[in-house]
């Protein structure tokens, strides 16, 4: 299980993959990267409430992606003003059990392509919108059916299953929580 140092702002939750050349499409001329935004892997967080850790597992169906298919490319989740835009990610669109998307960085974003094309930043974030009614909280030992599929937690904590969250932005993240290349 990953541990997230997620930040909480109100019901804006935040949870990172790695980048790995290995398995994004990286074009230089473009200054563009296609690779996995979200999984549906396990991710350690706060509660709602801000209270306890849970496991969090987010549906990667019950993604809502803006019609655009294109939210702001952040640094590090600063989103105090346009000044924190690094470029935009596009072409979101969900592929099997993952959310994919193409990085765009922005010309005045020259320093983090470089570190990104060097493999120095390897970690993305999402920061999405939860929804407490399209939560399904399952305690320890204990097991549900949601959309047809059997959900067991064997873990620790808590477990809750998001079936329906909203898309709100990708930031850059010196360290992410998920574990799966990009």
């Amino acid at each position: 299980m990953n541990y997230c140092q997620s930040s909480f702002s109100g019901d804006f939750v935040t949870r990172s993959v790695t980048v790995s050349a290995g398995i994004s499409t990286t074009n230089e001329k473009s200054r563009t990267i296609r690779t996995v935004l979200v999984t549906e892997s396990p991710v350690t967080i706060i509660d709602l409430e801000g209270r306890n850790e849970i496991d969090e597992i987010l549906l990667i169906e019950g993604a809502e992606i803006p019609d655009s298919k294109q939210v702001p490319l952040f640094d590090n989740h600063k989103r105090s003003g346009t000044q924190s835009i690094r470029g935009s990610v596009r072409n979101i669109l969900i592929n099997r059990n993952e959310l994919m998307g193409t990085l765009h960085f922005s010309s005045l974003a020259s320093d983090l392509w470089t570190l990104v094309k060097e493999q120095h930043i390897t970690d993305v974030s999402a920061g999405y919108q939860v929804f407490k009614s399209d939560s399904v909280y399952i305690e320890r030992k204990k097991a549900k059916v949601i959309n047809g599929q059997m959900y067991r937690n064997d873990g620790e904590r808590t477990l809750v299953i998001r079936t329906r969250w909203k898309l709100k932005e990708i930031s850059l993240t010196p360290i992410g929580n998920e574990r799966f290349p990009f």
